[in-house]
């Protein structure tokens, strides 16, 4: 089952890069009807399902690999991405701790290949607006 959301970092402003990003992180760690992160997973363990998402230039998605598609699992998970859609809980404490963890995903993915990567986005589309809207965001925002 995948959920796409028709926004990425291309929409964000200026002070807002990354922001799409963080979202995609801060829904896995509470929502409306799973407030707290361990409830969260446990629903996810308890349909046996594994789950990824990823955000770049022009989209969201959350992907969710289920076991089988009875109408128990496929209920729980799209109430599980109707909570993603308008039911994440944002606290500043929650906040903090994903800003972490897309920090380090950040150090972790600076290697030569990434650097030369951008350095071709800004030859080969100088002046647009994909080269200053990278996914990941900048560390300040």
């Amino acid at each position: 089952v995948r959920m796409h959301i028709d926004a990425g970092s291309i929409q964000e402003d200026d002070d807002q890069k990354g922001i799409a990003h963080m979202l995609e992180h801060l829904v896995f760690t509470g929502t409306k009807n799973f407030p707290e992160l361990p409830e969260l997973e446990y629903a996810f363990q308890r349909l046996g399902a594994h789950s990824n998402a990823y955000t770049s230039f022009d989209e969201t998605v959350y992907n969710v690999d289920l076991p089988n598609t009875d109408a128990e699992t496929t209920d729980q998970i799209f109430r599980i991405f109707r909570d993603f859609a308008d039911g994440a809980l944002l606290t500043e404490e929650k906040v903090e701790i994903e800003r972490g963890i897309v920090l380090a995903e950040d150090r972790s993915s600076d290697s030569v290949e990434w650097q030369i990567f951008l350095d071709q986005m800004e030859y080969l589309l100088p002046d647009h607006r994909l080269t200053d809207r990278i996914p990941i965001g900048e560390r300040e925002v």
